[in-house]
């Protein structure tokens, strides 16, 4: 089996600077593949990382719906946020740069749809 990524907490956090933007990738039921239309907003917030030096860190937040186990669910989280982690990496953003967190469908939101709570969060600090 895969090693688990290293997950950071959110009192963390308060270290990394002043939280700015939140931006959102979305994932299919059961899924950490990251979509074509998923991956073209990545590459916004890469194109946007590259051209403003004032980022200091962004953290990679994974959550999943409530469908499956609370167990599946953290691990199915883990992924989401490592395959997107790799994916910043892979277009040239220092690993150094970057965070995880993981909290599997411990920290649901009131969403219309189930789908909106399979998601990565980008919490970007300056």
């Amino acid at each position: 089996p895969q090693p688990r990524p290293q997950v950071t907490n959110r009192d963390d956090e308060k270290k990394l600077g002043i939280l700015h933007q939140v931006t959102h990738i979305y994932f299919d039921n059961g899924s950490s593949k990251i979509s074509t239309q998923q991956a073209q907003k990545i590459n916004i917030l890469v194109k946007a990382y590259k051209l403003n030096p004032d980022i200091k860190h962004i953290v990679i937040e994974g959550y999943a719906s409530k469908t499956g186990t609370p167990e599946r669910n953290q691990i199915l989280s883990e992924q989401r946020a490592d395959q997107v982690k790799s994916f910043i990496i892979s277009q040239g953003i220092p690993d150094s740069k970057l965070s995880l967190a993981a909290y599997g469908d411990a920290a649901l939101k009131q969403y219309p749809t189930e789908a909106e709570n399979r998601r990565v969060e980008f919490r970007i600090y300056k």
